[in-house]
């Protein structure tokens, strides 16, 4: 019996964006995903700006695809950020939820390195 025989057409596209490769990380991403979440948290700091951001050593609770961080500048915008180190992987819930925050007009994205966020924050 073929096990893929029952699944639906989400389960077959939840799999295949699984499967998909990482995205291609800059230069200077970063080995480790804690020392961005600290080198963010500090450049937020060094700026005055809010810095919102749910605990790394469990998956949320609130949403399905929620992302790392929020972060509010002192001018009220408004970045939600997903970081990820070298080689890392969005979920497919990761990738719907920035897709769908784009569609709406926020910024949000990926950041792989501390000049990926400043570029994005600017």
């Amino acid at each position: 019996m073929n096990p893929f025989s029952n699944w639906s057409d989400a389960d077959v596209a939840q799999f295949n964006a699984r499967r998909q490769p990482a995205e291609a990380a800059p230069a200077d991403a970063v080995a480790d995903e804690s020392d961005l979440h600290e080198q963010v948290r500090a450049e937020c700091a060094r700026h005055g700006w809010v810095y919102l951001m749910g605990r790394m050593d469990k998956r949320t609770g609130r949403n399905v695809g929620e992302l790392d961080c929020t972060v509010v500048t002192d001018h009220g915008e408004v970045y939600f950020a997903e970081l990820k180190a070298k080689g890392g992987k969005l979920t497919t819930e990761q990738r719907g939820m920035i897709a769908w925050l784009v569609k709406l007009g926020a910024n949000a994205r990926v950041i792989y390195s501390i000049n990926e966020f400043r570029e994005f924050t600017k």
